[in-house]
């Protein structure tokens, strides 16, 4: 048989990240998630007139018993002391009346008719929107830009849209048609794009202004050739994609309400902090109230010195708690987040966040301001251009400067929480290490599958094993083809280079990871300066990224002195959840109530997959092994001649060999696989050991490998890859990983095999809504990517590399 050709480099890796479907950090409750449970709602939201706030439930009655309304008892004596009175409506907006209400208790009866929705109220406590002909902002104009849109302030329009029920909105279409389809050298269908030549471009310019920051003018708009995203010009800096609409809204409030007891008001941030006297009192940001306070989308203005691509903005939304009081200076802790669009942050890890900032108040009487930002852009961002260190010490400033918002936050008491970009952004601008960017000092920041090293995860790792890197190539660089090897750009640049080009202003791979990035060394020792406890949360099989980052992540984390704790998903892929504490509300509390942290919360904690919830939410559950499982990555779908990477982690001073296993039993195959020739039992492909350190408290450490399989190689179909191991530590003989026994049936643990495919064939990436497998020949000699979702056997997922975690005490379905 035809030896295998075999390219292998020992390297240092990360990858820049894509929101895909996970569970948020603020979302993990332990052990509750409505840890004050009001009663739930029955019926529909509907709008009460004159936008006043739903305080109770929705709910309706038989037209003959009483229906009775909670409302938290504070909330009623706040009316009571202030001059207002209980109001209930119907869905069809008309007063039904109160029969009694009883403000010890907080039960309000009323009789409505039978079958009709109803809700209390009260004409003190309003949203801004409904009755005023306002909406929540957007600062999008579809009008401008010749039809294009472009950046307003204060205006309400969207390419997308939150609506209630969810499966009315929808999402923002700025992609071209069929981009996972789609290559800048096939000219498509005039009746698919309008221009054959849109063709080579991701983003859908010709139909929206995509890169308007409001700097365009009517006499000079954004010309509709600005294509491509570039440093410090990102989609939605300082808009929104999405509107908001009324019920999404109450819905949220409704949430909120039902967790805790404490609904919302919606407020827009130009009447929200304007002087007294000059908007209604209801639009401003008010002091004292009973219940949550939410200001959408403030404009963060900052111009960023010595670029011309316009302001360099950002967008922040502020969780304000229930008897907030203005003009406190250093009064409030701080939960903050930065993830991609605004309003879908704000709608969902939003949420979680008013349920542990209310839970808060309700255990302890204390409180704590959220602050949501979009990173200063929805896309091709990764929160790390360097505006944005500037521009969230300015959004810091405000918010604690009593002249200017007055919110009272205290910027040294902040807890950071976030997942892939919003982990990546949360630990940069926890750690800027600039000296006239001094944003806030946090206690803890919860990062889940962040990125440390971008520019060696998109110089080495634009393959099979991560294919959302690749992914990222086409959102990074602009073009249908950036993430392909061997694309040319703008400028003679390739893929690679654009895509670092974009997010971090340098085309210098090494220079970017030393400098510029999370894992650099002077983004560590500022988190030491601070104090900062950074925990960790990381999947071993993540398509974003080699767990080899992760790994030598922490052991710079702990050789700086950074206090941490290192959750590893063994067989988990981008962001899985746990029910293990501490919780964001744990820390969020402890930093409230100054409360210091158990000692042993620190170090490593593993955990397994236990259950699958749904296509792309995990549960980790959490076990104790002997040492850490030693763990493989690898391609799923890698076409003969293509590079993929192979990482192998293990507790240090781990000797391995990986084997190249045929499947000759076809009864074992699974369903549609193609059934390879007789050959061999296995090949034995190369062998390593991870390397020693002398760091107290590493556990794991990793190798990399590039390889690749030669067309000559005979033929391409299902193919085992098998791990052998011993420690070098013991004077023992090598152990078998269970992947690599022969297998005796279906029930065999930790199965791993990938589909090598010939080179005239490509197994290719979905489209950002979903991912799917498939192979097809096109005329093409370079190979794709491609990668899956679950099936069955669980043997994959969109979010996660293909590979195996091995080890007596760890099986794939234990």
């Amino acid at each position: 048989m035809t030896s295998l050709l075999l390219s292998r480099k020992l390297l240092l890796l990360p990858a820049m990240a894509v929101a895909v479907s996970m569970t948020p950090f603020a979302q993990a409750q332990c052990p509750n998630t409505c840890p004050f449970p009001a009663p739930a709602s029955d019926v529909p939201f509907f709008a009460p007139p004159n936008g006043e706030v739903p305080l109770s439930q929705f709910t309706s009655g038989d037209g003959t018993n009483d229906v009775v309304l909670q409302v938290r008892p504070e909330i009623l004596q706040w009316i009571a002391t202030n001059g207002g009175t209980i109001q209930v409506f119907d869905e069809n907006g008309s007063p039904v009346p109160v029969l009694n209400q009883d403000n010890v208790s907080g039960e309000i009866e009323c009789l409505p008719p039978a079958g009709v929705g109803v809700v209390a109220t009260s004409a003190l406590l309003k949203n801004h929107f409904l009755g005023t002909d306002q909406a929540i902002v957007t600062h999008w104009d579809s009008s401008l830009n010749g039809g294009r849109g472009g950046h307003l302030p204060d205006a309400t329009d969207g390419i997308g849209a939150h609506r209630y029920p969810s499966s009315l909105s929808q999402s923002p279409d700025i992609y071209n048609a069929d981009p996972a389809h789609r290559d800048d050298s096939i000219i498509l269908d005039p009746q698919i794009l309008a221009d054959p030549e849109d063709a080579m471009y991701w983003f859908k310019t010709q139909d929206y202004a995509l890169f308007s920051d409001g700097s365009e003018t009517i006499a000079n708009p954004e010309p509709a050739s600005l294509h491509r995203p570039g440093y410090e010009r990102y989609i939605g800096e300082n808009w929104s994609l999405r509107s908001v609409s009324d019920l999404a809204l109450i819905r949220m409030s409704d949430t909120s309400r039902h967790c805790t007891g404490l609904p919302v008001a919606h407020r827009n941030p130009t009447p929200a902090f304007a002087a007294p006297g000059t908007v209604p009192e209801t639009q401003r940001l008010q002091s004292g109230l009973p219940i949550f306070q939410v200001v959408h989308a403030y404009i963060v203005e900052y111009e960023h010195p010595g670029t011309s691509g316009g302001a360099e903005d950002s967008l922040a939304t502020f969780l304000i708690p229930p008897f907030w009081t203005e003009a406190q200076q250093n009064a409030y802790p701080v939960a903050f987040h930065a993830f991609y669009d605004i309003h879908d942050n704000t709608l969902g890890t939003g949420v979680g966040l008013l349920k542990d900032i209310g839970r808060l108040y309700l255990n302890h009487g204390e409180q704590a301001v959220g602050i949501l930002s979009n990173g200063g852009g929805s896309t091709c961002s990764l929160t790390q251009q360097q505006s944005i260190y500037r521009n969230v010490a300015k959004l810091f400033d405000d918010a604690s400067d009593p002249l200017a918002l007055g919110l009272g936050i205290d910027r040294k008491s902040v807890v950071v929480t976030g997942g892939s970009r919003g982990a990546t952004a949360g630990l940069a601008l926890s750690s800027s290490p600039y000296a006239d960017a001094y944003t806030f000092e946090a206690d803890y920041v919860l990062a889940s599958n962040p990125t440390t090293q971008p520019g060696d995860g998109i110089d080495n790792h634009q393959n099979p094993t991560y294919p959302l890197i690749q992914a990222n190539g086409s959102i990074a660089t602009g073009y249908a083809g950036g993430w392909k090897p061997g694309f040319v750009g703008a400028g003679g640049l390739t893929g690679e280079e654009l895509a670092l080009q974009t997010l971090y202003g340098s085309t210098d791979f090494v220079a970017v990871d030393a400098n510029l990035a999370n894992g650099s060394q002077a983004f560590i020792d500022e988190l030491d300066a601070k104090r900062t406890r950074v925990y960790l949360r990381l999947g071993t099989h993540d398509t974003t990224h080699p767990f080899e980052h992760m790994t030598e992540y922490h052991e710079d984390l702990l050789s700086a002195g950074v206090r941490t704790r290192f959750e590893i998903g063994y067989r988990l892929g981008h962001g899985f959840a746990t029910n293990a504490c501490p919780t964001f509300y744990d820390l969020l509390e402890r930093v409230a109530t100054s409360q210091s942290p158990p000692a042993s919360e620190e170090g490593t904690y593993h955990y397994r997959p236990d259950t699958v919830a749904e296509e792309h939410a995990y549960v980790g559950q959490q076990f104790d092994p002997v040492r850490a499982p030693v763990i493989v990555e690898a391609a799923l779908n890698p076409a003969l001649d293509q590079t993929f990477t192979i990482n192998v982690s293990a507790p240090p001073g781990t000797r391995y060999e990986i084997q190249l296993l045929s499947l000759v039993d076809s009864s074992w195959f699974p369903s549609g696989a193609i059934t390879p020739a007789p050959g061999e039992w296995f090949i034995p492909w190369f062998i390593g050991a991870t390397p020693f350190t002398t760091t107290p408290g590493v556990e794991m450490t990793s190798t990399t490998h590039q390889v690749s399989v030669p067309s000559g190689f005979g033929f391409e179909g299902v193919w085992h890859l098998g791990l052998v191991y011993t420690y070098l530590t013991e004077p023992a003989a090598w152990t078998v990983g269970e992947s690599s026994v022969p297998p005796d049936g279906p029930s065999a643990p930790s199965q791993f095999w990938f589909d090598l495919f010939d080179a005239g064939a490509v197994s290719y990436f979905g489209d950002l809504y979903g991912f799917f497998n498939s192979a097809v020949p096109l005329n093409h000699t370079e190979p794709v990517n491609g990668l899956l979702w679950v099936d069955p056997n669980n043997r994959e997922a969109g979010n996660r590399t293909g590979g195996l975690s091995t080890d007596l005490e760890v099986a794939l379905n234990p």
